[in-house]
């Protein structure tokens, strides 16, 4: 199982104060002493060290040959770090995008070979990032949403573009990830912190699973079924080889919990 599932993650504004302090005061900087270890303790890779935090993520890309961190701050800056040896320089900054930042998602979601940064604000705002380029090629208008609570990229039909699911105003909306435009929305209502997307019960068709315990097929956003609340930071994984991905989820005081979705049951809990 991999390291972001085994590390309770440091809580995000305690975190930050630490992160920035150190991204101010040293041009250059290890990852291991951000983490308040010393570098000989074990070796990070920027993914580990993007699970210390809500806000951030990390990449890389033929078209940009160097692994990145971006992180989102208070203050509604993205920062993305480039990892060089065994720490991290400063890349580049993103202006203030007028919110606090939310989370921040890194994928090429248009297909044209480049990662774009997803990036959502405490205030429902979406914006996306050519990470080429560095700069904004999109954003939503102020009214569109109140709030968006989660968000998830994945390949829902046969273009070659991915969808981005929101869970925005308590509703699904699919939007195309080439147009960034709104395809449809769910009818119903739904409440989600936490969502991820894959085929949970080997069936051929990938289904919606939100924290809140819904399984919601993506054509159609109706609830295939639901349960009682599954836990915070969803992640799907084959953890016991038998071809169908299990959702592991962490539970009130940390434990991690393992449910097999295709017989809809708890597997185990650690």
């Amino acid at each position: 199982m991999e390291s972001g599932f085994c590390i309770r993650l440091v809580r995000y504004s305690t975190a930050l104060i630490l992160f920035l302090s150190v991204v101010l005061l040293c041009p250059r900087y290890s990852e291991a002493t951000i983490m308040g270890l010393s570098p000989s303790d074990t070796t990070f890779s920027p993914e580990t060290f993007a699970a210390r935090f809500r806000a951030m993520t990390s990449f890389k890309a033929d078209s940009i040959p160097h692994e990145y961190v971006a992180f989102g701050d208070v203050r509604g800056y993205v920062h993305v770090l480039r990892k060089e040896g065994a720490g991290f320089v400063h890349s580049w900054s993103t202006f203030s995008l007028g919110s606090p930042i939310k989370d921040i998602f890194a994928d090429d979601i248009d297909a044209d070979g480049v990662i774009e940064l997803v990036v959502i604000t405490s205030e429902g705002r979406m914006f996306v990032f050519d990470t080429k380029n560095r700069q904004m090629v999109w954003e939503n208008t102020g009214n569109d949403f109140e709030s968006v609570s989660t968000l998830a990229i994945d390949q829902l039909d046969r273009d070659p573009a991915k969808e981005l699911v929101l869970c925005a105003d308590s509703r699904l909306i699919v939007m195309d990830g080439e147009k960034l435009l709104r395809e449809y929305q769910s009818a119903d209502l739904y409440d989600a912190d936490y969502m991820v997307i894959g085929d949970v019960d080997l069936d051929a068709e990938k289904e919606i699973v939100l924290d809140s315990g819904f399984v919601v097929n993506p054509r159609t956003l109706y609830s295939e079924w639901q349960t009682d609340y599954f836990g915070t930071r969803l992640s799907l994984r084959d953890v016991d080889g038998d071809g169908i991905e299990e959702l592991i989820s962490e539970s009130t005081g940390g434990a991690l919990r393992v449910y097999d979705l295709d017989i809809r049951q708890e597997k185990s809990v650690f």
